[in-house]
């Protein structure tokens, strides 16, 4: 009885982990667009210095994302965001200006 009420738990715990990272997903995609973006490649992160930290001690829940895409210049480039239910997107790296990938021309 305990085994199945652990996989349970388990099972659960991971359809609203993979329900949040879809439409974490759908909302940068719609962000990402509105910006003006085309080919958008989205890469959940689990594991940054930043989500473990705020896991451990803070109250940040937010999913952590890089987002590879073609500029409206035509340059391949390269953003980090993090997303929720409650923030939206919010893009990390907008005070840093963006940081451009090699591109494959």
């Amino acid at each position: 009885m305990e085994t199945l009420s652990i996989g349970v738990i388990i099972s659960v715990i991971s359809l609203f982990l993979w329900t949040s990272i879809c439409f974490d997903k759908r909302r940068i995609r719609v962000n990402s667009e509105n910006l003006g973006y085309k080919d958008i490649k989205i890469t959940w992160i689990p594991l940054t210095s930043r989500s473990m930290f705020s896991l451990l001690f803070g109250n940040d829940r937010d999913r952590y994302y890089r987002v590879t895409h073609v500029g409206r210049d035509g340059d391949i480039l390269t953003r980090q965001c993090k997303s929720s239910f409650v923030t939206g997107v919010y893009w990390l790296d907008e005070e840093k200006g963006l940081s451009k990938s090699p591109s494959t021309k």
